[in-house]
């Protein structure tokens, strides 16, 4: 696939390879935290199949490398702040998707005044400290 012009300059196998090497994490440790099944990175990482976009997704995040990247195209190795932010943005809401409590909580905070939440916002950030 062909993104905006940009073209493909090494394969996945090549770049999970080095991905793996310069955060110098192991393939079982790797298949652990990204949450794929070991043979099948095994297989990845051998050429013989390529991972869907999700798991590309996956691998990508877990790497800390951008998903492009990954992939083979020629765009640089980190992911981008804007791409971390939107990683935590949709981790926040898969998160808040599957915890109706605190879906609950979350309502009821912005259901009150806004000093309250001031208030709440405050103590959040000196317990986080």
């Amino acid at each position: 696939m062909n993104f905006k012009g940009l073209q493909k300059v090494s394969t996945i196998s090549e770049r999970l390879q080095i991905a793996m090497d310069k955060r110098k994490i192991k393939q079982i440790d790797l298949a652990r935290v990204a949450d794929v099944n070991q043979g099948a990175l095994s297989r990845y990482l051998k050429g013989s199949y390529e991972p869907k976009s999700a798991t590309i997704y996956k691998l990508a995040l877990a790497l800390d490398v951008s998903d492009m990247w990954l992939e083979g195209y020629d765009v640089p190795m980190e992911r981008s702040r804007k791409q971390k932010e939107i990683d935590f943005k949709n981790n926040l809401y898969r998160k808040i998707a599957q915890d109706m409590d605190l879906l609950k909580t979350i309502s009821q905070y912005y259901n009150l005044p806004e000093e309250k939440q001031k208030t709440i916002r405050d103590l959040v950030d000196q317990m986080s400290r």
